[in-house]
């Protein structure tokens, strides 16, 4: 006597969609880290130096 119905499909793993998948997230998050890396909205370097008092010599 066999177990299980042996009619019945196995579901596919869907790798390669995955993968695909997963390219595409590396690239797209790759892609947005350099884009704010460059970008300098967030930077927090005085431009311009005031001196307010007599340096010492």
């Amino acid at each position: 006597m066999a177990f299980g119905n042996p009619t019945r499909k196995k579901t596919p793993l869907r790798a390669f969609v995955m993968l695909v998948a997963l390219v595409l997230a590396a690239f797209s998050g790759a892609a947005i880290g350099l884009f704010f890396q460059n970008t300098e909205m967030f930077d927090d370097t005085i431009e311009e130096e005031v001196v307010t008092g007599d340096q010492p010599d």
